[in-house]
């Protein structure tokens, strides 16, 4: 007479095939999550990056002194090997939070993003002026630029008899 054994419970290859499924489903399921992370905290910078951009777009555009030192520059008449002129000016004195409000240079300290702005004449048309500008907003912390944006400034000349 042969007995049959009943088996209850797990046999320990089961067991091992299943701990694996299941860390090989968390090791897939918390890099995902990283991704989302690093995704959200990628366009959360971005859309701060737009804010301040929006800023300066207009103290750009309304104040054509400022940043203080571009308005009556003394530029040379240097030119790089293709003939273009090199004159350019960095102003980095820009400071934000989180939020993306401006700082005071006083509280340069607490700042989450810096705006670097790079001004350089135009390679658009022969101007005296440095009117081509790049705003780099970079990220404090991280150490990278989260984004660039290009302006480029544009000035009337006043029209003869007015």
């Amino acid at each position: 007479m042969k007995h049959k054994r009943k088996t209850m419970g797990f046999t320990l290859v089961e067991v091992l095939i299943s701990l694996g499924i299941t860390a090989s489903a968390l090791l897939i399921l918390v890099g995902f999550i990283v991704y989302i992370m690093d995704t959200s905290r990628s366009s959360q910078g971005e859309s701060i990056a737009v804010l301040i951009s929006s800023q300066v777009r207009t103290r750009l555009l309304t104040n054509p002194a400022w940043p203080p030192g571009t308005e009556n520059r003394a530029l040379s008449r240097a030119v790089d090997e293709y003939g273009m002129t090199t004159d350019s000016f960095t102003w980095d004195a820009l400071y934000f939070d989180d939020q993306g409000i401006e700082l005071k240079p006083a509280d340069a300290e607490d700042a989450i993003y810096q705006g670097i702005l790079h001004f350089r004449r135009s390679p658009n048309y022969n101007s005296p002026r440095l009117d081509f500008i790049t705003l780099a907003v970079r990220d404090v912390k991280q150490r990278e630029t989260v984004a660039e944006f290009t302006y480029q400034r544009a000035r009337k000349k006043e029209r003869p008899g007015r």
